[in-house]
């Protein structure tokens, strides 16, 4: 019974004295007029390491991470995606960045082949007076 209780308070006397080695990152997103950006896509990556988050209410997340080197992408639908390189962290330090997300035009925010049907249909448009509807799962084809 000595030995296990030793081992145990041995134990709990070097995870209570050793120091934390990971690094604290705080990031805000927001909008170019300064708006709270919620529900932002967060990617946290570095040689194989990802965690993916999500922005708050606030437009605030905050994750601990081994010390680094590390690339922070953020997306939300409408805006353009922001990439942040080479950001250091460092153990027992804490760091933060105010990611401000670009609006992006409805045109470029469209994947290539809804371009493509896009153009078409306006060309369609002034020729015929014709209305189309356009859904995401459309899968017909148009060359540009």
């Amino acid at each position: 019974m000595r030995p296990v209780l030793f081992i145990f308070a041995m134990t709990t006397i070097f995870s209570v004295q050793s120091p934390s080695v990971l690094g604290h990152f705080k990031g805000t997103v927001l909008d170019v007029k300064g708006s709270k950006v919620k529900t932002a896509r967060i990617t946290v990556e570095r040689n194989g390491f990802i965690r993916r988050l999500t922005s708050t209410k606030a437009g605030q997340f905050e994750i601990d991470l081994p010390p680094g080197t590390y690339r922070i992408v953020v997306e939300k639908f409408g805006f353009a995606r922001f990439e942040l390189t080479d950001l250091e962290i460092r153990p027992n330090e804490q760091a933060a960045f105010t990611f401000r997300l670009e609006p992006r035009n409805r045109q470029s925010s469209l994947p290539q082949r809804e371009k493509c049907l896009t153009a078409a249909a306006e060309q369609s448009l002034a020729a015929d007076g014709a209305i189309v509807f356009f859904s995401s799962d459309l899968s017909l084809r148009v060359g540009c």
